[in-house]
């Protein structure tokens, strides 16, 4: 590969032209741009949310929820936690990609979602045995070993360009946070909501398109590996919490913003 494009152009080509950074992952190598990418979003994100009245735009069926306390700090700390997060996300996407991969996918879509919701079980049986944390902890890092095989399968040279585009995905949010800033201000609750799900599916689609093009399979297959990472990504963070590992406050604003 030749050198790294820079963190902007990357960037803007991923929001903006798509079939162009894909292109440009098979002959540069885009992860140190990715990364600037990811930590400037982190930044940003959490200096936004920090400067953000915490009770806009108001939560559903009104209800109410007490601000975290320690502002920038808090904020900082939470977004941090989405590094381990992103981390397993890209590893789980290629997991799930393989084992999609072949005929029959309605049958490996149906073992894919149940392969994704064994961590709910899991955490429903915790919750109702009263499991201990360290037996539950041993059950969490057994499902982390039984990926070992699929992802041994999973070629070397897709590492690097599936970690760039999953990352470089967040250049979405990063562009799109003033514009959030500027609904913010005029207190523009609907139009905020509506922002950003318009962006949050905006990530999704791209990041669909870019495991398509990486691992040359069918976008079914790509958005299926893409939503249930997202899916074990949540379960996981979930499971974060119950061993005691992430606070009450940072769960609830990590599950807000997601």
């Amino acid at each position: 590969m030749t050198e790294s494009p820079g963190a902007w152009e990357f960037g803007r080509q991923v929001v903006l032209r798509p079939g162009r950074a894909a292109q440009a992952l098979r002959v540069k190598d885009a992860l140190p741009a990715a990364l600037s990418i990811f930590l400037a979003y982190l930044l940003v994100s959490a200096v936004f949310h920090a400067w953000k009245p915490f009770d806009f735009p108001p939560l559903p069926g009104g209800a109410a929820m007490e601000p975290p306390a320690g502002g920038l700090l808090f904020w900082i700390g939470a977004q941090a936690w989405q590094i381990p997060l992103s981390a397993l996300g890209i590893l789980l996407t290629a997991w799930f990609v393989r084992l999609l991969a072949g005929p029959g996918l309605p049958r490996r879509i149906a073992a894919a979602a149940a392969c994704a919701l064994l961590p709910l079980v899991l955490i429903g049986a915790c919750r109702l045995a009263r499991m201990p944390r360290w037996i539950f902890a041993s059950c969490l890092l057994a499902l982390l070993a039984a990926l070992a095989p699929g992802l041994r399968r999973v070629g070397r040279d897709v590492w690097r360009p599936l970690a760039a585009w999953l990352l470089a995905v967040n250049a979405v949010a990063l562009a799109s946070l003033p514009v959030a800033a500027g609904l913010v201000l005029l207190r523009a609750a609907p139009a905020y909501e509506a922002f950003q799900y318009a962006a949050a599916f905006w990530m999704l689609a791209l990041a669909t398109y870019g495991v398509g093009r990486i691992f040359s399979v069918g976008t079914a297959r790509a958005f299926c590996a893409v939503f249930l990472s997202v899916v074990c990504e949540v379960l996981c963070l979930l499971s974060f919490h119950i061993l005691g590992l992430v606070t009450k406050p940072t769960l609830a604003v990590l599950l807000l913003t997601l």
